[in-house]
């Protein structure tokens, strides 16, 4: 494969796991609609995780610009690992683990 064809599957991969995120991220909004509290914190969180995704990247890259043809594949699937871990912590939430109290607790009690 060539450089752009890595660079394209890289964006490829980090475009299904950020569509995937928001499927998830909606699912759980959906769940939440008559919970104005649980639905606004669960927004926070999101904004605050998308701040914390930026950092980290710059974080990981900080020469971004000088790291060569195969930073743009490298940036994405990174990228797409973070969001999979994200989306894995909000599949959680949408249904949490059967008898685990220490679960998330989204819900009223």
């Amino acid at each position: 494969m060539t450089q752009r064809a890595l660079n394209e599957c890289g964006g490829k991969e980090l475009h299904n796991a950020d569509a995937e995120l928001n499927r998830v991220y909606s699912a759980l909004l959906q769940k939440l609609k008559d919970d104005p509290i649980a639905t606004d914190t669960l927004k926070q969180a999101q904004v605050a995780w998308v701040a914390y995704r930026d950092a980290q990247m710059k974080a990981l890259h900080p020469y971004r610009e000088q790291e060569g043809s195969v930073s743009p594949m490298c940036w994405c699937l990174e990228m797409a690992n973070l969001t999979v871990e994200r989306t894995e912590i909000l599949k959680e939430m949408l249904n949490p683990s059967e008898g685990d109290v220490c679960s998330y607790s989204i819900e009223k009690h």
